[in-house]
């Protein structure tokens, strides 16, 4: 019985923190870290060869973060970030083709409104979020002496949902689970400014390709 008495009492006390960690008014200051890795090869149906293209892409973002709830269980946050991506392609068959690894860093910003749906202290949020990007990328051709240099400029909206966890009062964790985006880059060779290209494209993450983790500090909160 009394046993009975402490466990539902540690539950409650539990339930109000977690409450009190997303109800209006809370805050948090904190970080997070993102990594991406992919490989694949694509064949080439007319010529027979099995894989002519090898892609491997390698990215990690980084950055500071802040949040407000504007309602219970609503968060509006933000984040500034560095990402850093390599790419290298490499093609084998009977024909000679054009190697290249490319470099890309970048700085920007992104916004997120966010809905917790929390069960003690672990729980799911999810919801829109929009960011924009600057930087340069470099392209180091096989066949070619010199690197092509362009600027970057890149848009990039959808929706993203997080597993999250607090395991103290005021200390919280987030793992991504999957998100879907659509982006927009335009790119100007930084040799000749009148040249420029764009590209758009959507792209589905889960977390088994791209991982981000953050942690954060929570305050402001009763």
């Amino acid at each position: 019985m009394k046993k009975n008495l402490l466990l539902a009492v540690a539950g409650i006390l539990a339930a109000q923190i977690a409450t009190a960690q997303t109800q209006k008014g809370t805050q948090t200051l904190g970080g997070y870290l993102s990594f991406m890795h992919n490989s694949s090869d694509n064949s080439d149906a007319y010529s027979g060869q099995s894989s002519l293209q090898k892609n491997s892409i390698t990215s990690f973002d980084l950055g500071p973060a802040y949040s407000v709830f504007l309602a219970d269980k609503l968060e509006l946050g933000g984040n500034f970030n560095f990402n850093s991506q390599t790419n290298k392609v490499t093609y084998t068959g009977v024909n000679p083709y054009n190697n290249f690894n490319q470099v890309s860093t970048s700085f920007g910003a992104s916004v997120s409104l966010l809905k917790y749906f929390m069960y003690d202290k672990i729980g799911f949020r999810m919801g829109p979020r929009v960011g924009y990007s600057r930087g340069t990328t470099k392209i180091n051709y096989s066949n070619q002496p010199n690197p092509v240099k362009t600027n970057n400029d890149n848009f990039n909206a959808g929706a993203k949902i997080d597993l999250v966890y607090y395991p103290s009062k005021s200390l919280g964790l987030a793992a991504s689970l999957a998100s879907l985006s659509y982006s927009r880059s335009k790119m100007r060779n930084a040799d000749n400014a009148s040249s420029s290209s764009s590209a758009e494209g959507f792209n589905t993450y889960l977390f088994t390709s791209n991982l981000t983790i953050s942690a954060f500090y929570v305050f402001g909160n009763k």
